[in-house]
């Protein structure tokens, strides 16, 4: 079966790496970057290498204009769907460019990719793609790549235009938690229980190695200018990095227990950290100075994601999906539909779906406004 990523033109093939997640067509590729050795390459040092000082990149238009916009749109929500096909938790969501179709990664014992069409809500393909958990997804920003990670260490990119595995990174020694993909689509950042690594996607090779096993990262995002890297750790910290040279530049302590998610607003001011401790924290990110916390959660903060207006927050913990106005810090909404805790959210491309995923199985999509009834794809088998 091949499975279509969240392009319409995209078909990917995952029949080959089931069990071990390599490729035989990869056999003639780079050994430093899809190796079939289960030794990790040696990476170079940040003094040895910088990301290439280019022009801005072009990037492609592959997504809808923003059709919802402002908090207050979010007053009223409509359950359009809830997909109930994974057996276990879902662990990460990524909408297509075209805001059109959901890709969902299973948790543990779980680890398949499943894609739905947000215009019927049919499965259009499902394929396991991980030995036993797909942890995160990141899609480029120009559209042409999915990286998808989870349990084995390593990083699958697929290429949008022909569906095909292109490469395999393989570095990492164990489980991975975050990926962040540069706004021109040329640098890809992972961290995980190991640390932290860079890897330059146009010439198929890694950067280096920006933190080891001192903390184990949470999280990270890459700024919007391209060239600052935010990490989260297991103690709380916050740490800014310069992907020009690989180099830290600062960090602070963000909260007393581990921070699990990082958020930046599109115009890069503002960042938005999640911890165990419950509390959400608004930053500004030049001073790294608190603006204000978002309480209420009962849980760990197991979700952010933030509307491409920059205005809107969506948080994931045990008590369900809540809305925030980031201009007030007030709750909007709290959306309590899932029937366990929610582990992951994601905001459209276009703004005008969220999708939740929890730990009951389930993915919901949500849009503003008055809509037509839940569908339940469970309901509507014969």
């Amino acid at each position: 079966m091949h499975l279509r990523t969240v392009c319409s033109s995209i078909v990917i093939v995952v029949a080959s790496v089931l069990s071990n997640f390599q490729s035989p067509a990869l056999a003639d590729s780079e050994p430093s970057m899809l190796s079939d050795d289960s030794s990790s390459p040696t990476l170079p040092t940040s003094q040895e290498f910088e990301i290439p000082e280019n022009e801005p990149a072009v990037i492609p238009q592959t997504h809808s204009p923003l059709t919802v916009k402002g908090p207050a749109a979010w007053r009223q929500v409509t359950l359009r769907y809830r997909f109930e096909e994974h057996q276990a938790v879902v662990d990460s969501l990524v909408f297509g460019p075209e805001s059109s179709r959901i890709l969902a990664g299973g948790g543990e014992n779980d680890p398949r990719l499943i894609l739905w069409s947000l215009e019927d809500g049919d499965v259009l393909d499902s394929e396991r793609a991980q030995q036993q958990a797909v942890n995160v997804m990141a899609l480029s920003p120009n559209g042409s790549f999915l990286a998808v990670a989870g349990d084995t260490g390593n990083i699958a990119i697929w290429d949008v235009d022909n569906g095909e595995l292109q490469r395999l990174l393989v570095d990492h020694l164990r489980n991975l938690l975050a990926l962040s993909i540069s706004p021109d689509s040329r640098v890809l950042v992972s961290g995980g229980l190991d640390g932290i690594r860079v890897w330059d996607l146009s010439k198929s090779r890694p950067l280096y190695t920006l933190s080891l096993l001192e903390s184990p990262i949470y999280d990270l995002e890459i700024h919007p200018d391209g060239t600052l890297l935010i990490s989260a750790n297991q103690s709380g910290v916050v740490e800014y990095w310069d992907l020009r040279s690989g180099q830290k530049i600062s960090d602070f302590k963000a909260h007393e227990q581990t921070v699990e998610k990082l958020a930046i607003s599109p115009d890069g001011q503002t960042l938005i950290t999640g911890s165990r401790d419950r509390l959400i924290r608004v930053w500004d990110i030049a001073t790294q100075s608190l603006r204000f916390e978002l309480k209420g959660h009962i849980g760990p903060i197991r979700g952010l994601a933030l509307h491409p207006d920059g205005a809107t927050l969506a948080s994931a913990s045990n008590d369900g999906v809540m809305i925030w106005d980031l201009a007030t810090g007030l709750r909007i909404r709290h959306l309590k539909e899932h029937r366990d805790w929610v582990k992951s959210v994601s905001f459209s491309r276009n703004g005008q779906y969220l999708a939740t995923g929890g730990f009951d199985r389930q993915v919901l999509i949500w849009e503003p406004g008055f809509g037509e009834p839940v569908i339940s794809t469970q309901e509507a088998k014969p």
